[in-house]
């Protein structure tokens, strides 16, 4: 697969950009910019029927081998595919440096409100975080500052540089 990328493609490290080098058919003119944004904001390619993400062909590209199962975009922006923003990841690593998913309901990523069974009592504000299969239970907390802390400071200490907070 790598010998035909090279043969089809050129890449540039410094812009991320992935260029054609021969023309293909005729909508696709050899040093044209490959690809098209998915909603997600990835650039996917299609290479002999089959789509791959542009990050994955800038990695077997610039460093002439299979790129690992994940890849994480650094700065968390998917459509820049410059190698300086490309690293080799865990799925775990992948994970800690995205943004709280779409369905948290407080926007803070690991924590969220459960309510207390106990009419006396107002509740508490749950910390966790994920690290593989297992799941670390971070404790309750009064509040939500209080979890996010916890959970920061957890998160911070397994991912390291892969973590992002926000």
């Amino acid at each position: 697969m790598i010998d035909k990328l090279l043969s089809l493609y050129c890449y540039d490290p410094e812009t991320g950009l992935i260029t054609r080098k021969i023309d293909a058919g005729y909508r696709w003119k050899a040093g044209q910019i490959a690809g098209s944004k998915t909603g997600e904001g990835y650039i996917e390619i299609k290479v002999q029927g089959k789509v791959i993400g542009a990050h994955r062909i800038a990695w077997m590209l610039y460093y002439k081998e299979n790129p690992p199962e994940f890849i994480d975009h650094i700065n968390r922006d998917p459509s820049d595919n410059r190698i300086c923003n490309l690293r080799a990841a865990t799925k775990s690593q992948n994970g800690a440096n995205r943004v709280a998913l779409s369905n948290n309901k407080t926007g803070i990523k690991g924590c969220y409100f459960v309510k207390s069974k106990n009419p006396n009592m107002d509740g508490a504000w749950r910390a966790q975080c994920r690290v593989g299969k297992k799941l670390h239970d971070l404790g309750r907390h009064k509040t939500v500052e209080l979890a996010q802390a916890a959970y920061n400071e957890f998160a911070n200490k397994v991912f390291g540089d892969y973590y992002s907070p926000t």
